[in-house]
């Protein structure tokens, strides 16, 4: 690793969430990095409010591919990584009403047609693992189980990248604005609220605020779209052992809910457009959410707990943006993971680090088994 300049170092990466921490803990092995964020803390806004699951029932092939891939790094992370386990088994039921067999049926056959394990069960069989469960038909009459669906330790994950990327000699600044970004003589110039800092490569991790980046650098907005998320946690039943629940939702999409350290994290599935911003909870998303588990279910959630709200950011299509901008040099994306970020987050980031090297990354886009150009920037010029 050369030695820099004050100031100056090989990859500047703004956004202080999963997507930067891990991309930064991957180019951290050869590279002299700085991550920084303008809140007080790292993974403040989606990273920090994420309920993260390992699921991959009803997501796409390149989603899919990208979680397998990441797979390995969650069950056996590198050494000195972390001392806990980052995954716990819980499985996950898709659910649908009679009216609904065909869309049920359909999440099934890709699934399958995936190689995700996972099998058709009956209302009955259900209300075996989650006995609070309406079984009429015309609420629940059938669903899809994922038996290897796992509970993912985010706040673990995120710092062992952190620890990972300190351990390395690379920095990391928190409660750092930006208050200008310019790009001459090679090198990206920024100015922030502390420091006066330059790097060849300036990569956009920015999450919710990533075109709001590409902007203020003179590059062309990709359309991203920041959508809400409505979390609540509420009581389980007295007396009634929830620990081997599994993960619950429907295929409409109109609720989910998981246990956790004795209750219940519920959410309405909601995807609200939102401006960036620090999301909060209203008052219809928590009343959506109560209201759809309890039309699904048997329980009564008399008194929420806690509620936070946060932000899920898609490109148009829906697929991560990885890679650099064409009509920008040196303006490197690295956003738009939507609700997958923390479980595709180990393959994304070494997929995103042979970019931005440029070493072997069709190689490495043909190990995790996606087709490049679907997460390329190129896609949208």
């Amino acid at each position: 690793m050369s030695k820099p300049t004050a100031g100056e170092y090989d990859f500047i990466i703004i956004g202080g969430g999963i997507a930067g921490a891990s991309i930064a803990f991957e180019l951290s092995l050869s590279k002299n990095i700085l991550l920084i964020e303008r809140e007080d803390a790292f993974a403040y806004h989606t990273t920090g409010r994420s309920a993260a699951t390992y699921i991959e029932l009803l997501h796409n092939r390149t989603i899919v591919a990208l979680s397998r891939a990441s797979k390995g790094f969650l069950n056996n992370p590198p050494s000195g990584f972390t001392d806990i386990p980052l995954l716990k088994r819980c499985g996950c039921i898709i659910t649908a009403n009679i009216t609904e067999q065909h869309s049920l049926e359909s999440a099934f056959q890709q699934a399958i047609g995936y190689g995700t394990e996972a099998k058709m069960i009956s209302a009955q069989e259900i209300s075996k693992r989650i006995p609070f469960i309406r079984t009429e038909p015309e609420v629940i009459f059938a669903g899809v189980y994922e038996p290897q669906a796992q509970h993912i330790d985010v706040d673990g994950l995120f710092q062992g990248y952190i620890k990972g990327i300190r351990a390395r000699g690379s920095h990391t600044h928190t409660r750092t604005s930006i208050l200008e970004i310019k790009r001459s003589d090679g090198y990206w110039h920024l100015q922030t609220s502390k420091h006066s800092l330059r790097s060849p490569v300036l990569i956009n991790a920015a999450g919710a605020w990533a075109d709001s980046v590409a902007e203020a650098a003179g590059a062309t907005p990709i359309g991203y779209e920041p959508k809400k998320r409505t979390m609540i946690t509420f009581d389980a039943p007295a007396n009634v052992d929830i620990s081997a629940w599994p993960m619950m939702g429907n295929i409409s999409g109109s609720f989910y809910f998981i246990p956790e350290a004795g209750q219940l994290i519920g959410s309405p599935a909601d995807e609200t457009p939102s401006p960036p911003c620090d999301a909060q909870p209203d008052e219809l998303g928590v009343a959506t959410a109560v209201y759809n588990i309890e039309q699904h279910t048997h329980l009564q959630i008399s008194k929420i707990n806690s509620k936070w709200a946060g932000l899920r950011t898609f490109a148009p299509d829906r697929l991560p943006v990885v890679g650099f901008d064409a009509g920008t040099e040196g303006f490197f994306w690295f956003a738009g993971q939507g609700g997958f970020g923390i479980q595709t987050a180990p393959a994304l980031a070494k997929l995103g680090a042979a970019l931005a090297l440029e070493r072997k990354e069709t190689e490495v886009a043909k190990a995790v088994g996606i087709d490049l150009t679907l997460v390329l920037p190129d896609r949208f010029r």
